[in-house]
């Protein structure tokens, strides 16, 4: 499928907003 899987943390306030924005602390788990 070619869709990649992004890991953060639940527990940190406002952690997925900030990685949608480009920022923020996650793995990014791809088929290269």
């Amino acid at each position: 499928n070619n869709i990649p899987i992004i890991v953060y943390s639940i527990h940190e306030k406002g952690g997925f907003g900030e990685i949608l924005r480009g920022g923020g602390r996650c793995t990014v788990v791809a088929d290269d």
